[in-house]
């Protein structure tokens, strides 16, 4: 059960933050409730309560994927001086950043990390 209630946790965390970063972008209410019903809403149920090939989502963290790539014949690609290259076409902002971490972009909102993306090729 401690597995079920940590990502009930993780659920609420990460769907209480894409409310925020929407209020906070001043998001109109049609758009607003489209993004609420059709990704959060959809991604809390999943999490919460979808078990077995009825799952979704499997929010894993960037170290699993990794070794699962890697395990299955990929190689990282090299992804310095993305982070810093997306940063500067977003332009500057104190509440959203793009850094590099473990070969990865990690996409943040106040210092809290919303996604990673890597990039692999076959060897």
């Amino acid at each position: 059960m401690p597995y079920a209630t940590s990502e009930c946790r993780a659920a609420i965390a990460s769907a209480s933050q894409s409310i925020e970063i929407l209020d906070e972008l001043g998001v109109a209410a049609d758009p607003r409730r489209f993004i609420e019903q059709s990704f959060l809403g959809r991604e809390i149920v999943n999490i919460v309560v979808g078990e077995g090939p009825l799952r979704q989502e499997r929010h894993e963290r960037l170290t699993s994927w990794q070794r699962r790539l890697m395990r299955i014949g990929f190689s990282p690609v090299d992804m310095r001086g993305v982070g810093a290259r997306v940063t500067a076409r977003l332009g500057a902002s104190g509440t959203c950043s793009v850094d590099e971490c473990h070969g990865a972009a990690i996409l943040a909102w106040k210092s809290e990390v919303i996604a990673s993306v890597t990039a692999w090729e076959a060897r």
